[in-house]
């Protein structure tokens, strides 16, 4: 191998973080539950799902593959007081033994 023809092998280590925000919120919409949830995250969770819970017990009354709606979801519920939302997003397939789960929870109405 010729003078000319030599490389170099380097390495470089590169460090990065960034924060992003996941929201969900219950509202009215024309006297149902509409739940509706987003982020700016620049991944998705593999699985995700939606649910209306009853407050207190916390009894799971309608819930929706979040990748099945586009950002909402109406649940054909009466809306009212005690109920809740929820945003579950799972990273990890089902069964995993490393699986990762954020739920994240409106405030019950009252």
């Amino acid at each position: 191998m010729t003078e000319k023809n030599k490389g170099t092998l380097s390495s470089a280590s590169i460090t990065a973080s960034g924060q992003w925000t996941w929201s969900v919120t219950l509202t009215d919409f024309g006297g149902n539950c509409l739940i509706s949830w987003s982020s700016n995250a620049p991944f998705r969770a593999q699985e995700s799902k939606v649910q209306l819970f009853e407050f207190p017990s916390g009894d799971v009354v309608a819930e929706t593959w979040a990748t099945e709606q586009s950002g909402s979801w109406d649940t054909g519920k009466p809306y009212g007081q005690g109920w809740g939302a929820r945003y579950i997003a799972q990273i990890g397939p089902t069964g995993s033994k490393h699986t990762y789960q954020t739920v994240l929870q409106t405030q019950p109405s009252h």
